[in-house]
């Protein structure tokens, strides 16, 4: 059998803690091996820390598919979790443990037998009960993080509407937060030294080189490239608000916002900055188009 256990996010309670949940799960094997007069063989531990079984979340879980593949390689009989939510949130993953522990379904062997919680439920998958209320369990699962996700969704966009930032990944020049302008640091000074060189007629990649050459670093680690700069330069949370220019503008799903924080670039500024990037866009296109006819 294999353990699996998994986190949303790193840094909540100990309850929800990886360790703490293996540890439930080997209080409940050791509970079943007595329980059922059996040797329970433990195949593998998987801990998921900071990965979200949502259907919205965009990173992989590498754990979850060695799960899976110790289930196809016919080394699992069962497979348990604390809760169904911490083991999946998503139908189709269910459907593939289902299909593997069917012998009657394309590469099902039938090995993998149930999926044991320590909430108290297990889901026998020889049993077309067992099937269906394994289904219900993860349907449940996934309504929940839909009306998760629909909550967030809404408080992103009334925060947007307010003028504050969201999201953990910080915007180069701010202040942890993405709520202030880090005015005395390095990377505003670097970021108002790009705007300067690229209204003087520097191209984007020679100002990646000298933001590199200078000891510059985007807010990841890692050096600057043309389209990094192209990309930072376009960013409109450094733009002045068209009716007051002393506050910038929060951009969310394509409508703006008066921000809470000061702008980078004055009005004139921004609109150099915006003609600039047209016109070079229209170079390349021009230069494309008659690289293409000769």
């Amino acid at each position: 059998m294999v353990i699996y256990t998994r986190i949303s996010k790193i840094g909540k309670s100990n309850s929800t803690n990886t360790s703490i949940q293996v540890q439930e799960c080997l209080s409940e094997l050791r509970y079943l091996a007595k329980d059922r007069n059996v040797r329970i063989v433990i195949v593998a531990v998987f801990q998921e820390d900071d990965r979200s079984a949502s259907k919205y979340s965009k990173k992989p879980r590498p754990m979850w598919e060695q799960t899976v593949s110790l289930v196809e390689g016919n080394w699992v009989d069962m497979v348990i979790g604390t809760e169904m939510e911490r083991i999946t949130r998503r139908p189709n993953e269910m459907s593939v443990l289902i299909d593997h522990a069917d012998p009657q379904k394309p590469g099902g062997s039938g090995d993998l037998r149930e999926i044991n919680l320590t909430s108290d439920d297990v889901f026998d998958l020889t049993t077309d009960n067992g099937i269906y209320r394994a289904r219900q369990a993860v349907a449940l699962a996934e309504r929940e993080s839909n009306k998760t996700s629909k909550r967030q969704r809404r408080k992103q966009a009334e925060r947007a509407k307010e003028g504050f930032s969201h999201g953990s990944r910080r915007a180069y020049a701010f202040k942890k937060g993405n709520s202030e302008l880090d005015k005395e640091g390095k990377e505003f000074k670097g970021l108002r030294a790009a705007g300067g060189r690229r209204m003087k007629g520097w191209s984007n990649k020679e100002i990646a080189f000298w933001m590199n050459e200078n000891g510059y670093l985007t807010t990841e680690g890692k050096l600057f490239n043309a389209l990094t700069i192209r990309n930072m330069l376009r960013r409109v949370r450094y733009a002045p608000w068209p009716e007051d220019e002393n506050f910038a503008i929060r951009e969310h799903k394509g409508d703006h916002y008066k921000a809470q924080w000061k702008p980078v670039w004055t009005p004139d500024e921004w609109e150099s900055l915006k003609l600039i990037d047209k016109l070079g866009m229209e170079s390349t296109r021009t230069a494309q188009r008659r690289g293409s006819t000769s």
